[in-house]
């Protein structure tokens, strides 16, 4: 004899709760049947071990840049990067030992107060004379080529990571000639 439970039997609070156990129990059976064979190491072995590389490479993940500009002050550090090949900065570092070495500074020195960098500068060191639509020519570096940089990383809305650095670290750029300067 079968006996035929009415649909709002089915809803009691026991019930419902066998109707979820029962459907986790399934969902928990199927999700075994499709899981790997392979293991998460420890395991065994399927007798097939991973081959060498045909390339030995380093892969890391870094931020996706939010837009592509030039201007430094938009760019956060990873993002900068792009710009390496075009911007000489003042003093480089050796990939060896990690220490400072000449740049665009070909000397410097901590002040007297402690507080700042007096700089002498490569002479005979030209802008580009041609970048895409814009030509002409810009002339030679000089001291005074400093100061557009730092205004342009000091403004407000700056999204630079060395930003809020120089707000607190550099109070000014005096020039003293073409070829020397005091940050």
């Amino acid at each position: 004899m079968t006996k035929t439970i009415p649909v709002d039997a089915l809803s009691t609070p026991v019930l419902t709760r066998l109707w979820f156990v029962a459907a986790g129990a399934a969902l928990a059976v199927l999700a075994t049947g499709c899981s790997s064979s392979q293991g998460t190491g420890g395991g065994a072995s399927t007798g097939s071990e991973p081959g060498k590389p045909k390339v030995n490479r380093l892969v890391f993940a870094t931020e996706v840049p939010a837009r592509e500009v030039n201007e430094t002050r938009n760019n956060a550090t990873p993002s900068s990067w792009q710009l390496t090949p075009m911007y000489e900065t003042l003093l480089g570092v050796d990939e060896k030992n990690g220490k400072r070495v000449p740049a665009l500074a070909t000397e410097w020195k901590v002040g007297a107060d402690g507080a700042s960098y007096a700089f002498k500068f490569r002479q005979g060191v030209k802008f580009h004379t041609s970048t895409g639509a814009v030509t002409g020519d810009w002339g030679e570096f000089t001291a005074r080529d400093l100061n557009a940089p730092f205004r342009e990383i000091n403004k407000r809305d700056s999204i630079s990571g060395v930003t809020e650095m120089w707000w607190g670290a550099v109070k000014e750029i005096e020039v003293v000639n073409d070829y020397e300067a005091v940050i």
